[in-house]
């Protein structure tokens, strides 16, 4: 999850209008500098999803802050439509910032106006992980001898 957090972060940050926002992902005191963006720890919830894994789904709702508050929803309707126009797809990236090559897929972008000059960007997203299962020994060899016809 801290891969996905990460990638997500450096996004929001990529495509935040007319400038470098400041991060924060420790809670806010007095003071913050705006605009930033403010990354609080996802909520998530667990299904069943195959044979061989269940599903975590997330959800993010990351802070946005600005001058005003109209500022502020147009940065956070900003990210959103970028994330939108690139299929929902946000690459993911390792923790000094390199590309991996692969994608995590945004299920929702929604933005909501807050209070006090911000907004929130709601994201959603699915991960699977597989189950652990147990380790055994295989079978070499199985003979039968009593019940079989020849």
């Amino acid at each position: 999850m801290q891969d996905e957090l990460g990638s997500i972060s450096s996004f929001c940050y990529e495509h935040f209008p007319g400038g470098s926002p400041m991060i924060y992902t420790d809670e806010l005191l007095d003071g913050f500098e705006r605009p930033s963006l403010y990354f609080p720890l996802p909520s998530g919830t667990d299904a069943p999803d195959t044979l061989d894994s269940y599903l975590i789904t997330y959800t993010l709702r990351i802070k946005v802050f600005h001058d005003t508050l109209p500022d502020a929803q147009n940065c956070a309707e900003s990210i959103a439509q970028s994330i939108r126009s690139q299929r929902y797809m946000i690459p993911l990236k390792t923790s000094n910032g390199d590309k991996v090559g692969e994608y995590m897929r945004i299920r929702k972008a929604d933005v909501r106006a807050g209070e006090m000059e911000s907004a929130t960007l709601i994201l959603t997203w699915d991960t699977r992980y597989r189950y652990l299962r147990e380790q055994y020994e295989k079978m070499g060899r199985l003979i039968l001898n009593e019940g079989v016809k020849a």
